[in-house]
């Protein structure tokens, strides 16, 4: 609580909109210490939030394809649980502030990209936007993919894709236009976004391609920076093992399967 205080006494006055973001309003102080609370308007609303988001434990746990602590953390119809490659650019994602993937990272045995998916749910437990770099065959046009959803504050969205696309980085990509058929249905209500998990709300995306993967890895860092990540460093990738917990259940025999 103390050291949530503090973070917003440091805070410029000219704060941008991607900062606050990653702060909570000072009305908030005395109810919650998340870092995403623009929606919190009680003591009630905030004991919501706090219960919506996963903790870092339960997100590692089902990406080793473990049951997770709370109920509704994974589903039977998203798939977390990560291979070996998905597991080294997950740890690197983690130091880093955004992840690197192959294209889309679709694993067709899983007809889903549990890498993204697994990203989204870390970043929505840190309350941190997810920033992905999907890599091209050839190096050339990357594309850099911002999706604010994960900061569940829909009232600011608006403010930090235009603050993002206002960086300088920005300058040396081009602005992409995502499909209609990449767009999800917008939340019924504010109520959804203090109450349900990461995998049931609406992306919010903004996306950039860049001419050279220098550019959009350097973006990337940029957008991470932005919004607050502090860049670690860590061992190699692998050195992690599995949670020594019990397995759950297969699908087959009546468990989620993630």
């Amino acid at each position: 609580m103390r050291r949530t205080a503090l973070l917003l006494l440091l805070l410029p006055k000219g704060a941008t909109s991607l900062q606050r973001a990653a702060a909570p309003p000072r009305r908030a102080l005395r109810a919650v210490s998340a870092a995403s609370t623009a929606l919190v308007a009680d003591g009630d609303a905030a004991k919501r939030l706090k219960k919506a988001r996963p903790s870092r434990d339960d997100v590692e746990r089902i990406s080793w394809g473990k049951p997770s602590k709370k109920k509704g953390v994974g589903s039977r119809g998203v798939p977390h649980r990560l291979n070996a490659d998905e597991r080294d650019a997950f740890e690197r994602a983690k130091r880093a502030g955004f992840v690197e993937c192959g294209g889309s990272a679709w694993r067709a045995a899983r007809r889903d990209a549990p890498l993204l998916n697994t990203w989204r749910n870390w970043c929505d437990a840190v309350a941190a936007p997810a920033i992905c770099v999907q890599k091209s065959a050839t190096g050339a046009g990357d594309v850099v993919l911002l999706d604010l959803s994960p900061l569940r504050r829909p009232g600011d969205f608006d403010a930090c894709a235009a603050e993002a696309r206002g960086l300088p980085g920005a300058a040396a990509l081009a602005p992409t236009a995502l499909g209609d058929g990449d767009a999800d249905a917008p939340a019924d209500d504010d109520a959804d976004w203090l109450a349900r998990p990461v995998h049931q709300l609406p992306r919010y995306e903004v996306a950039w391609t860049a001419a050279t993967r220098g550019d959009a890895k350097a973006f990337a860092k940029e957008l991470a920076g932005a919004f607050g990540h502090v860049a670690k460093k860590g061992g190699a990738p692998g050195a992690k093992r599995a949670p020594a917990v019990k397995a759950g259940k297969g699908r087959r025999h009546g468990g989620y399967g993630i």
